[in-house]
């Protein structure tokens, strides 16, 4: 497994979280492809960036009936980790 935390990646990471979390605060809950295309990235990268949120409590993830997509949310704790990472860029 790689450890972002000590590659060039890591600052990248960081950026990926915020934006996922900053799009969920002004979109509400929605599946990752409604993520992956508001974002220049694959939706492959988009549920790795979620898993990672999801590992950390940040967002969680509602499966529904199979022929539908599961929908990401922002958790509480998701919510005061963007309030803390102060104002978006370029708003």
């Amino acid at each position: 497994m790689i450890d972002f935390a000590r590659t060039d990646a890591a600052p990248a990471l960081e950026s990926a979280n915020r934006e996922v979390l900053a799009q969920l605060s002004r979109r509400g809950p929605v599946p990752v492809a409604a993520l992956a295309g508001r974002w220049p990235v694959t939706r492959h990268h988009v549920r790795l960036v979620v898993s990672g949120l999801t590992r950390e409590g940040l967002v969680s993830v509602v499966h529904r009936p199979p022929s539908r997509q599961p929908l990401v949310s922002l958790t509480p704790r998701g919510r005061a980790a963007l309030e803390r990472s102060g104002p978006e860029d370029g708003a």
